[in-house]
C-alpha cells in the first residue's frame, strides 16, 4: 500500500543522525561516518514511560496519520 508513513506525519520526530567511527589505515586515524537515522519518535501523546515515545522507521504507520484514518466509505 501506498501512501503517507511516518516521515510524512506531524507527530513524528525523526532522531538525530547515526554517527560510526572507524579506523582508516590510510590516513592513519579514525573516521567519522554520518548517515540520515530511518528512525523517529512519535509524539501524538505524551510517553509512558516519561521522555520514552514510542520508536517507528520512516515507513511506518502507528495509526496516527490524520491523512490515512478511515473516514466513512470514501465514495
Amino acid at each position: 500500500m501506498e501512501g503517507p508513513g511516518c516521515a510524512t506525519c506531524p507527530w513524528w520526530a525523526r532522531l538525530p543522525e547515526k554517527v560510526e567511527y572507524r579506523w582508516s589505515d590510510a590516513a592513519g586515524e579514525q573516521e567519522e561516518l554520518r548517515a540520515p537515522n530511518e528512525r523517529g519518535e512519535c509524539r501524538r501523546y505524551p510517553p509512558r514511560p516519561p521522555r520514552e515515545f514510542p520508536l517507528t522507521t520512516l515507513d511506518d504507520w502507528c495509526a496516527e496519520h490524520p491523512e490515512r484514518r478511515a473516514g466513512g466509505d470514501g465514495g
